[in-house]
């Protein structure tokens, strides 16, 4: 019974180690910047190889007016498809 003692000791002292380590990596706060607004109910994103973002719109909910939309690396907004269902 001596061992299970000890192995439980060295079990928690590694988890409180590995969890104090996971508190320090998220300290520092990741830069934050916005490359679009006026944007309705966003629901999906993802960026292609080029740096562009796309971005699925849910719409107001009131209006078909739900859409895919692009976003350039420099910030301009182009509407690809408009009207889908909302």
């Amino acid at each position: 019974m001596r061992y299970g003692y000890s192995l439980l000791i060295a079990v928690l002292f590694l988890f409180v180690t590995a969890g104090c380590q996971l508190l320090k990596d998220h300290d520092t706060p990741s830069p934050v910047s916005t490359v679009a607004t006026d944007l309705i109910s966003s629901l999906g994103l993802e960026a292609d190889a080029q740096g562009h973002l796309w971005v699925t719109e849910a719409g107001s909910g009131t209006a078909n007016d739900g859409q895919l939309t692009l976003i350039t690396p420099d910030g301009t907004v182009f509407p690809v498809v408009q009207g889908f269902t909302s």
